[in-house]
């Protein structure tokens, strides 16, 4: 699997155009992106781009991954915004697995609402289908992936390597040298 920049690019306009379409998100001063770091950097910021973003942008950084072997407790690792209420949250991820990570990462945002009125949205450029438990979250996507894959480019890397490309790879699991070719 190879995914070029340009296919990229058309799945984050798809993505741009529903969420155009169905929520004011992008109009919205107070609507709070919040891209999950550091594997959505590139994605977060050419969606937002693409919505012609208004409101806050405030990273969450979370780790859920330990070279190709998925951990069994994410770890967020920076400060959670406070979340004012009445707000729009917009998550944003380059991959969903098996959704532990954003399941860690509403519930923190949850945990730091000052109030219950608040819209949880996810965006998300691959989704594998294997999550379960975000009923109250929407979710934007770019397109299915199968499960087994493991994604590397674009933000995504695999022990460090690999998040600067601009196409986005299946990673060979039994390649162990980390070497990822650049386009």
């Amino acid at each position: 699997m190879r995914v070029t920049y340009p296919e990229i690019q058309g799945l984050v306009q798809d993505i741009a155009t529903q969420m155009r379409d169905t929520e004011q998100y992008h109009r919205n001063l107070q609507a709070i992106a919040v891209p999950i770091l550091t594997g959505s950097l590139f994605f977060a910021a050419d969606l937002l781009r693409a919505m012609g973003w208004r409101g806050t942008i405030q990273p969450v950084i979370a780790s859920s991954y330990i070279g190709t072997n998925q951990q069994e407790e994410v770890s967020i690792l920076s400060p959670v915004p406070i979340i004012p209420d009445d707000s729009q949250v917009l998550i944003i991820d380059t991959v969903i697995d098996s959704g532990k990570t954003m399941r860690k990462v509403v519930s923190a945002l949850e945990d730091n609402a000052l109030g219950e009125d608040v819209e949880f949205a996810a965006a998300i450029l691959f989704d594998k289908c294997a999550h379960k438990g975000l009923s109250d979250v929407t979710l934007y996507t770019g397109t299915e992936v199968d499960a087994d894959k493991f994604l590397v480019g674009y933000g995504l890397d695999v022990n460090g390597h690999g998040r600067g490309t601009n196409t986005i790879i299946d990673y060979k699991k039994g390649d162990a040298s980390g070497h990822i070719d650049r386009d």
